[in-house]
This record gives C-alpha cells, structure tokens and sequence, in this order.
C-alpha cells in the first residue's frame, strides 16, 4: 500500500517534533532559561546535620533563582576524600567543595591552617570574621587559577571522644588519638598520646575495633558519624573548631551569566558558610546531650585541668611560624597580624 505524501509529511513533520522534544536539554527550564547544575561534595553523611543544612543551602539557591541553578549534593566524599579537595576542584572532578587548610597545608590554603592553632578559635562565627580578614590580606590573590573562594568558615569546638572517661591530662598518655591536620597531631604528641592519622571514613570502625581510643572531634560531627555509640565519652576541651574553605571550579562559575556569578559570589557563597556556622551553634548542646542518652557522659575539667591540657600548646604555635618561614611565607609577620585580630575581637591565645 502506498502513503499518500500529505500523510507522510505530517508522519514525518510529527517525528520530527517528537525528537525535538526528546532531545530537549535537562539544562533549560520551562521558560526557556537554561540550568546551570553544580555538584557539590560533602564528606558527612546524609543524615549529618551539616549535609542537612547544605540540602536547605541548596534548596534556597534553586529557590532564589527561580530554578535556574541547581546543586547537586553528594555524601560521604562519593566524588572524592577530604584530602584531594582542593586538587579535586581545581582539576574538576565536581564543581563545589570545601578542604580543611590544615589537611591540605601541602597547597595554597596552608597559610589559613593558622586557623586550627589550638585554643584560639572555638566560634565559627568568629573564625569566619578573623579568618576571612586573613586571607584577604595573604592569600586573596593567590589562588589557583582553577579555582575561586567562596568563603570561610567553621564547626562547633572540638572536644575530646573516647572509648573511656578522659578526666585528666594523664588519662591520655600512651593512648592512641586521631587527630586531623598537622597541628593535633602535634599537640597529641606534646599531651603525651600517640597520633594516629585516618580518614573520617574509617573512625567509627577504628574506634569500635580499638585501633584507636580517642578522636579530637566536634560534638555535632561526633554525633553525625555516630562516634558516641562506640566511644560514649566526651570530655569538653574547646580546642578549636573544625576549619573550612568553601571553594568552587573557576570554569564551573564562569558558566553562569553575569546575574548569576554576582549572586553566586556575593550572597550564596557567603551564606554557605553563615548557614552551618548557625546550625553548629544552636545545635551543639543538643549534640552534647545525646553522648549521655547512650549511658555516655560528659567530662567537665577543673579551670586548673584544663591548663595542663592548654600549656603545651604555644610550642605548636612557634612551630606554625617556623613551618611557615620554611615554606617562604612571612610566617612572624603573618602571626603579628593573626594576634592583633584576636586581640580586637577580645579573644586570647595561648601564644605570648
């Protein structure tokens, strides 16, 4: 039987805007705007209340720009470890990161693991602001062309979790403790406790098989990895709290038009580090409280016991400037500064 042409065009004209609708990008919305997607890797689980926090962060951002950007957040470091971050993002293995300075103090960021010196910095909030002012004056040109700083910020304080009540200084001796960045491992090493490095990954399995018997970790991150169901004892320290540099790929950002990018930079950067950083403070009693719902407890120090736990702590200051001498960066000059926006914001350090 033989089509008649009239009918093969319209088979032929309806094929046609049948494969024009398949092939219809999954960038571009409804209003025929494009979508912009980023990938965003976390290393917390989805359950952590920081990857909560980042689902409301991008919630928002897609919301804000009536769905022209959109994130896509991927736990449990599913795209790469907190070690790689900042080669991660530079290289473009995913769009949107954060790496710890004193993780990754082999690049760039080493000079922000100032940051992570023991007992100076607790708030996140006031980490942001004296960090932020750190790096605008070392470090705000200096970035890998690849990738682009979003903004600075922190966790709750890291305190002490073990597997067994830590209620003095001499209760950690020849006990195994993970640390993470250079500066804890010091200061392991000067409480008399041996450092042992592992990933975030591997803590809860290394704490319920005893490879090791504490981790210098913040409260809401204890709870989030589920620590305190294998190391019921939190002993409240307030060492420091949790740094982070939230960065994404240069290429990744420039995609977006000039109405985006300025949003991006100015406002949902900056509200991805305000954003936890308030989740880190009204949640970390919370936090605290469930250590004592699994037959935990929580460890309050004498004034008088803290200090023995404070005192070794200048030698890991004068060791950060000599690394940073070493590595040709002006490391005196950098602490003087580092020193004079403590001071100005009314906070004290252990280093005179």
């Amino acid at each position: 039987m033989k089509i008649k042409p009239i009918f093969l065009s319209i088979i032929l004209l309806s094929f046609v805007v049948l494969l024009a609708a398949c092939g219809k990008s999954s960038s571009e919305s409804s209003g025929g705007d494009e979508v912009y997607e980023f990938d965003f890797n976390i290393q917390p689980p989805a359950v952590h209340n920081y990857a909560k926090t980042v689902k409301n962060w991008a919630e928002y951002v897609e919301k804000e720009t009536d769905g022209r950007i959109k994130i896509n957040i991927y736990p449990s470091a599913a795209l790469g470890p907190y070690e790689s971050v900042y080669e991660d993002i530079a290289g473009g293995v995913y769009d949107i990161g954060y790496a710890n300075p004193s993780v990754q103090d082999d690049t760039m960021l080493f000079p922000l693991s100032i940051g992570e010196l023991p007992f100076s910095l607790s708030d996140p909030f006031d980490k942001r602001k004296i960090i932020e002012k750190f790096n605008q004056r070392f470090l705000s040109d200096k970035y890998d062309d690849n990738v682009t700083f979003l903004s600075f910020t922190g966790s709750d304080p890291y305190h002490i979790v073990s597997k067994t009540p830590i209620k003095s200084l001499t209760d950690l001796k020849g006990k195994k403790i993970n640390g993470i960045g250079d500066e804890k491992v010091q200061l392991v090493n000067l409480w008399g406790g041996s450092p042992v490095s592992l990933s975030q990954a591997d803590l809860y399995e290394a704490l319920e098989r005893g490879t090791v018997d504490s981790v210098i970790y913040p409260a809401i991150g204890s709870i989030g990895f589920s620590f305190y169901e294998v190391a019921p004892y939190l002993t409240r320290v307030s060492i420091d709290s949790q740094s982070w540099v939230n960065l994404i790929n240069t290429e990744s950002l420039n995609r977006l038009p000039a109405d985006l990018k300025k949003r991006f930079l100015e406002e949902f950067g900056p509200l991805l580090a305000d954003m936890p950083a308030e989740m880190y403070v009204t949640e970390q009693e919370n936090a605290l409280k469930k250590f004592e719902s699994k037959d935990g407890q929580i460890i309050e120090l004498e004034e008088s016991e803290l200090e023995k736990f404070r005192a070794p702590a200048k030698e890991v200051w004068e060791n950060w400037v000599n690394k940073a001498n070493s590595k040709g960066y002006p490391g005196d000059e950098m602490m003087n500064y580092y020193l004079e926006l403590l001071e100005a914001e009314g906070i004290e350090s252990p280093y005179k």
